[in-house]
């Protein structure tokens, strides 16, 4: 009964927004202002601005939106966009020319940020294996990085910056061509 209670919720939530649309499968919404944002299933953002909170459980995916705190359990992929508050990724995540103007804390075996700048610091969790956060082209952290459980590998290019302190890891130079 819960789940059926979400989905009905979900449904009034995108129908009264004009360019969000509701499928069995998720939401997508295309240029406009939500409030909120809670969904389960595959979540696609353009151009959308959250004023608050964005939650998903499943596949997210953001492109030129503007965030404030962000959690997703499961897959996020965020190209050209802003998280101004909390972002906190159960599960993978890339990054291509985005800004998170607080901490970012992940729980993953490994991260892709690339162009993408940093406010905070950044925490990895993750207990089995080793976890990697791989930085490229001119990604810049403002803060430490810090693995928490395993010890971790960061991957950079030469290019990227990081200000702060490398916890609990070891840095390798050079990209992800060089890793073995």
């Amino acid at each position: 009964m819960r789940k059926l209670n979400c989905l009905i919720f979900l449904s009034i939530v995108a129908h009264s927004y004009a360019n969000c649309e509701y499928t069995p499968s998720g939401v997508s919404c295309d240029k406009t202002m939500v409030e909120n944002l809670i969904a389960t299933g595959i979540v696609t953002l353009k151009g959308t601005v959250v004023d608050k909170s964005t939650k998903v459980s499943g596949i997210f995916s953001a492109d030129k939106a503007q965030l404030h705190d962000l959690s997703v359990q499961g897959k996020a992929n965020i190209n050209s966009s802003k998280i101004d508050g909390k972002c906190n990724i159960r599960g993978y995540l890339e990054s291509d020319s985005s800004i998170f103007k607080k901490s970012l804390h992940l729980s993953s075996n490994e991260a892709k940020l690339r162009n993408s700048e940093i406010g905070t610091n950044i925490e990895i969790n993750h207990s089995i294996g080793t976890p990697r956060l791989i930085l490229s082209g001119t990604s810049i952290v403002s803060g430490n990085i810090k693995f928490i459980g395993s010890y971790g590998e960061v991957i950079k290019d030469k290019s990227v910056i990081i200000r702060g302190k490398l916890i609990n890891g070891s840095i390798k130079e050079g990209g992800i061509t060089n890793v073995k």
